[in-house]
């Protein structure tokens, strides 16, 4: 948040070399007071007024994430002018129209968190699929790639909540995307192919990288092999039946 007024006042330093730190208005713009990165971004942003002698003027919903509301605060802004405008919308679809009017206003606006069409002095943000796809990779490792997992999703109007699941979906779909498009179609035994793909996908999971067909099978022979040692009774014979069973049965080999 420092970063991102400090660059507001000196892009309106340059732009106009009569102002100074004590006259400047900025409108500082947050989604709701439940979210508490709204409220350490509003902190950071009274630190920093406080720092350079400006004006930090608050613009919250009281209801969180409330498109109306922000829209009125905007054309109330409108009619203040202040120097400059960080401004975090509410909705990336609905607050298009109300930005439009702040850049024909000729009020410069820095974006953060959530990004939406218009004219800004920066953007300050995250690559939130990037997020989104560690977030799960590092998840289903901790795992062991086994379980059910649940998705609390965020509002549905937020890019930062949508872009985020699109990661989760991303880590989970693609190995299986990819592996079932690899099947063609006509008769094959299902076990052996499921069977392939969740080694495939236990190898993605796990060592993070794609492999080539050859590498990755021998991952899952070692695997299969590491597997079955374990089960193995140290230093006993097999029975003979557990042979006869295994060569009856070519669909688990």
């Amino acid at each position: 948040m420092r970063y991102l007024l400090a660059l507001g006042v000196s892009m309106i330093a340059f732009a106009n070399p009569a102002a100074t730190a004590e006259t400047l208005t900025i409108a500082v713009f947050t989604k709701n007071t439940t979210n508490p990165a709204y409220e350490a971004f509003r902190i950071g942003a009274d630190q920093v007024g406080r720092a350079l002698g400006a004006r930090i003027i608050h613009y919250v919903p009281k209801k969180p994430d409330d498109v109306d509301e922000q829209k009125a605060f905007v054309a109330h802004v409108l009619s203040l002018r202040p120097d400059a405008v960080v401004f975090i919308p509410v909705d990336d679809v609905a607050m298009v129209d109300s930005v439009r009017m702040l850049n024909d206003a000729k009020i410069p606006v820095v974006l953060a968190s959530n990004p939406l069409p218009g004219r800004f002095v920066t953007y300050v943000g995250a690559d939130d699929v990037e997020i989104g796809y560690r977030q799960a990779r590092y998840l289903f490792e901790y795992l062991g790639a086994k379980g059910q997992i649940v998705v609390i999703e965020g509002t549905a109007a937020a890019p930062t909540n949508r872009d985020r699941l699109r990661g989760y979906q991303q880590a989970m779909g693609t190995g299986i995307g990819s592996g079932l498009e690899a099947w063609q179609p006509g008769p094959f035994k299902v076990l052996p192919h499921m069977k392939q793909l969740t080694l495939d996908l236990a190898t993605d999971v796990f060592m993070g990288v794609e492999l080539d067909r050859k590498e990755a099978d021998r991952i899952n022979r070692a695997f299969v092999d590491a597997v079955r040692a374990g089960l193995a009774p140290d230093g006993l014979p097999a029975p003979v039946w557990l042979f006869w069973l295994r060569s009856g049965k070519d669909n688990f080999a």
